[in-house]
C-alpha cells in the first residue's frame, strides 16, 4: 500500500513539473512541442507500474536486451564467416603465384626458359602440384649465358643433369613427391 501512495505521489510532482514547465514557455509554437513531450513522459510514467506488474521491468529490458545481442551475433558470425570463405580464395590464389614466380626464378638459374607455369594449393595452404613447361632459353629468344659444346651428346647429357638438379631441388626445397610435381621439357 505504501509502495502505491509512493507512485501517485511521485506522478502528481511529475504532473506539476510537467504543467509549470509548459506554463513557463513564452511562445505558442513551442508550445505545442513541449506539451507533446510532456505527454509521451506522462503516459510512459504511467505505464512504468503496468510493465512492473508483467514482470519486472529491468528484467523485461534485459530480455530485449539479449536477444538483440543475440541476433547481432549470428549476423557478425555468419559475416565472419563469409569473410573468410572469400579471403581464403583470395590467399591461396596469391600464394599460387608467389610460388609460381619462385618455381619460375629458379628454373632461370638452372638455364631453363618457363614456357607454362601452373601451381594448384588446397585450402590448408599445401602444395596439390605444380605444371611447368620448359623450353631452352635459346629457343625463347633468351640467352642467359653463353655454352659451348661440340658434341650433340653433350649438350643432351648436360640438359638432362640441369633437369635433374632443377626437379631435385624443387622436390627438396618444397618437400614434393614426384607426383606432385609434373615437368615437361620441349
Amino acid at each position: 500500500m505504501n509502495g502505491i501512495f509512493s507512485y501517485l505521489k511521485s506522478y502528481v510532482i511529475l504532473f506539476l513539473v510537467l504543467t509549470i514547465l509548459l506554463e513557463m514557455v513564452p511562445k505558442a509554437g513551442m508550445q505545442k512541442y513541449i506539451r507533446f513531450f510532456s505527454q509521451m513522459i506522462l503516459v510512459f510514467g504511467l505505464l512504468y507500474p503496468v510493465l512492473g506488474w508483467m514482470g519486472e521491468s529491468d528484467a523485461f529490458l534485459e530480455k530485449i536486451e539479449y536477444q538483440s545481442f543475440l541476433q547481432k551475433m549470428e549476423e557478425v558470425q555468419s559475416d565472419a564467416e563469409k569473410i573468410t570463405y572469400l579471403d581464403n580464395d583470395h590467399y591461396v590464389k596469391k600464394y599460387e603465384d608467389t610460388i609460381a614466380l619462385d618455381v619460375t626464378q629458379m628454373a632461370q638459374d638452372e638455364n631453363f626458359a618457363v614456357k607454362e607455369i601452373a601451381v594448384e594449393m588446397t585450402e590448408n595452404y599445401e602444395i596439390k602440384c605444380i605444371r611447368m613447361t620448359l623450353t631452352n632459353p635459346v629457343k625463347e629468344g633468351i640467352v642467359i649465358g653463353k655454352v659451348v659444346l661440340e658434341d650433340g651428346q653433350k649438350k643432351q647429357a648436360s640438359e638432362d643433369s640441369a633437369y635433374k638438379k632443377l626437379k631435385e631441388k624443387l622436390v627438396s626445397y618444397y618437400q614434393l613427391s614426384e607426383e606432385q610435381l609434373d615437368i615437361l621439357y620441349e
